[in-house]
């Protein structure tokens, strides 16, 4: 097993003294207007801290929908409660909803878009997302000292054990890519048997996502590859409880990174970052990536792309059905005057979408998004995401900028109710 780090050292960043800021800023671009004192609170107490806002839901309008905008741009969902809840990691995190009704989130442990020597770790929340508490590393190189593994797709086997894909980089983010490390855990995340599924030479599998597991205990995850200058996606499956996988089948051609969900209907959606958009919706982004959706009605082993979902600068994206049926979309906006995270609900199975809600953004340009949803019994939607100013010297200043209120590389969370889409 690796050493953490020296950056584990500075993770645990002590309560500070409340700062309370009021505004009465008008809303960004056509947004709804400030609540009905055109007031907005934010109440910042360091690690564990909780963002509050003072609004009540808006109702549903045709414009895209968001929050006032407090100072230093930044809006947050009416109705949300935010939290920093792992300090100094870029995270890209995936959240798991256990058996036993905790949250586990898997996080890249290193506070840098994954040029810093690190692993994924395993943090739990028993408290619904406010509290977090590392439980264990999952991922191990220390065969490779100096390489990186962060790439990573989490799930539940058929009888709620924790299995996890998990992929990386050498040193400096630079090829060769690792071979995915299978690791699996029957005791809630504490401990970890590992193996590695080694690749043919000229292949990359980067894992992306959640691991879905059919009626019928038969798991799938969702993994990229790089074939010339294109990205391809895939599924992949393992039918022994996620020991051994195989069984590749493409989903969507010059698309990578890519979230699943299996539907009570038996039907399956696939959100799949694109290489490019080619819809103009007049936005300043600073990509051409956005998200496709595919249907499958073969349980996933073949696909059939249903069109865009975002505009461009608004990716990855992460899916999950609610207890009600409907399934929500949550996503990263890397759009000029709105970095951070939103989210979108369908009523259909998929086959329309509402207008976006901004969960969490700012003007940025900052390192963000990658939001991952879990629903709690109470139909409480848990989103955790990261965001950051990139501290690499040689991309500082593709995205300089971070959250007012915290400025380190973090993973956040919104805790929200799918009612504001009613």
């Amino acid at each position: 097993m690796t050493s953490d780090g020296p950056h584990d050292e500075q993770r645990q960043t002590p309560a500070s003294r409340p700062v309370v800021v009021e505004s009465t800023e008008g809303a960004w671009r056509e947004q709804t207007p400030p609540d009905a004192q055109g007031r907005f609170r934010c109440v910042v107490h360091g690690r564990g801290s909780r963002i509050e806002r003072r609004a009540e839901p808006q109702a549903a309008s045709p414009k895209p929908q968001g929050g006032p905008v407090m100072p230093g741009g930044a809006q947050l969902l009416p109705g949300g409660e935010f939290y920093v809840a792992i300090d100094n990691v870029c995270a890209w995190p995936n959240l798991t909803l256990l058996p036993s009704g905790e949250i586990v989130a898997a996080v890249y442990n290193h506070p840098s878009h994954g040029f810093g020597c690190g692993n994924v770790e395993l943090w739990a929340s028993a408290d619904g997302g406010r509290l977090w508490a590392k439980r264990s590393t999952v991922s191990d190189h220390a065969d490779q000292p100096d390489h990186v593994r962060m790439n990573h797709a989490v799930g539940l086997d058929a009888d709620g054990h924790l299995v996890a894909l998990v992929s990386g980089w050498s040193e400096g983010r630079r090829a060769p890519i690792l071979d995915i490390q299978i690791c699996r855990s029957t005791d809630a995340g504490r401990t970890w048997e590992r193996a590695i599924w080694p690749r043919p030479v000229d292949e990359r599998r980067v894992p992306f996502g959640d691991i879905v597991a059919r009626p019928d205990g038969v798991l799938t995850a969702a993994c990229y590859g790089k074939t010339g200058e294109a990205h391809h996606a895939y599924t992949c499956r393992s039918s022994d409880g996620g020991r051994s996988w195989g069984d590749l089948r493409p989903l969507a051609e010059n698309h990578n990174e890519t979230a699943l969900v299996r539907l009570a209907s038996g039907a399956w959606l696939a959100a799949s970052r694109g290489s490019r958009c080619t819809v103009d919706y007049g936005l300043i982004a600073d990509t051409t990536s956005a998200l496709t959706l595919s249907r499958s009605d073969d349980d996933g082993l073949t696909w059939a792309e249903q069109g865009v979902v975002t505009p461009q600068g608004q990716y990855p994206g992460h899916l999950l059905q609610l207890a009600d049926g409907r399934v929500v979309l949550t996503y990263g906006s890397r759009i000029v005057g709105l970095y951070g995270a939103a989210a979108r609900i369908s009523d259909d199975d998929g086959n329309t979408w509402s207008r976006a809600q901004v969960l969490v953004a700012t003007h940025g340009p900052m390192d963000c998004g990658y939001p991952s949803t879990v629903e709690l019994p109470d139909g409480t939607l848990v989103t955790a995401y990261y965001a950051g100013a990139r501290t690499h010297p040689k991309f500082r200043h593709t995205c300089p900028y971070a959250l007012p209120w915290h400025q380190r590389y973090h993973m956040g969370v919104c805790r929200w109710r799918p009612d504001v889409f009613a």
